[in-house]
C-alpha cells in the first residue's frame, strides 16, 4: 500500500504522463454543462467513466479536489495501458495513482456474477452493491439511487452520455465507477467508490448502460470505503488543478439530480 506524502505527492503528479492532450476530445458537444462546484447541496458529475456524487455536507473546494483526482486517475491509466491489455491493468493503474494522490484503498478485488442468457439489471446490480456498503436507508444511498434515476431518464443524446458511453469503453468491456462523497463535522472526507466491468460475449444491438440481455454476460464489481489524507490533498492542489485543467473539456459533464 502506498503512503503518500505532500513531497512525495507532488513529485509524483508533477511527473506524471498523461499523454497528448487532444485538441478537442473525440465526441464532444459544444453543450457540455460544465462542472461548478457548490455548497450546501447535492450535485453529481461525470468525470469520464466516473459519476461521482456529492452529499451537502461536501465543501465546494473538496468536490473540485475530488473531480481533479479522479480525471487525473483516468487520463493515467489511459495513458499508460495499452489497449491490447487487460482491463485490471488499467485499474491497477487507475487505483496506483490514486493512491500516491492521498487515498487509502482498502481493496482491489474484483468480485464477479455470471449470467447465461439472461437479462442482466446493472442498474439494480449497482443498486445492490452501494446498500450492502452504505446501508438501507443511508443518506449516500438516496444519493445514488437519485443519481441513476437522473441517468437513466435522460435523452440518450445528452452530451454528458457522450462523454460516459466513450471513456467507460474499454477493450472488450464496459468499466465505470460509482462514487458517493461524504464529509464529517471536522471537515474528514468518505468516499465509497464502486468500480465495475461488464464483459460480453456477443455484440450488443445497442450500448445500454442500465440493462443489457445477451447470450454471456460477466459483471464484476470491487467496492470499498476510502479515506483521504486531508494534508496531503490541500498540499497537492495547486499541482493537480495545474495538471488536468487544460485536459477537462470533454471529459467532465455536470448531472443534475
Amino acid at each position: 500500500m502506498t503512503t503518500a506524502t505532500a513531497d512525495s505527492a507532488k513529485e509524483f503528479v508533477a511527473n506524471l504522463h498523461l499523454g497528448i492532450a487532444p485538441q478537442r476530445p473525440f465526441g464532444v458537444t459544444e453543450n457540455v454543462s460544465p462542472f461548478k462546484p457548490l455548497d450546501n447541496q447535492q450535485q453529481a458529475v461525470v468525470v469520464g467513466a466516473d459519476v461521482v456524487s456529492f452529499t451537502s455536507q461536501v465543501s465546494a473546494q473538496r468536490r473540485q479536489d475530488i473531480q481533479d483526482c479522479t480525471l487525473l486517475a483516468q487520463l493515467a491509466a489511459n495513458a499508460k495501458v495499452n489497449q491490447s491489455a487487460d482491463i485490471f491493468a488499467w485499474y491497477d493503474t487507475y487505483f496506483d495513482v490514486l493512491s500516491n494522490l492521498g487515498w487509502t484503498i482498502a481493496s482491489k478485488q474484483f468480485n464477479s456474477q455470471e449470467s447465461h442468457g439472461e437479462e442482466v439489471d446493472v442498474h439494480e446490480a449497482i443498486i445492490a452493491v452501494a446498500t450492502a456498503l452504505l446501508g438501507a436507508g443511508s443518506t449516500g444511498l438516496a444519493l445514488v439511487i437519485t443519481t441513476l434515476n437522473a441517468m437513466k431518464t435522460m435523452n440518450a443524446s445528452s452530451p454528458w452520455i457522450t462523454i460516459f458511453k466513450r471513456e467507460s469503453h474499454k477493450l472488450k468491456a464496459q468499466a465505470f465507477q460509482i462514487a458517493v462523497v461524504e464529509q464529517d463535522s471536522a471537515g474528514q472526507t468518505t468516499i465509497t467508490l464502486m468500480a465495475f466491468t461488464l464483459n460480453v460475449s456477443s455484440v450488443m444491438n445497442q450500448i445500454v448502460f442500465f440493462k443489457i440481455k445477451t447470450d454471456d454476460v460477466t459483471l464484476q464489481n470491487c467496492s470499498g470505503s476510502i479515506t483521504i489524507n486531508e494534508g496531503v490533498l490541500n498540499a497537492i492542489r495547486e499541482t493537480l488543478r495545474k495538471k488536468v485543467q487544460d485536459r477537462a473539456e470533454g471529459f467532465v459533464g455536470a448531472l443534475q439530480v
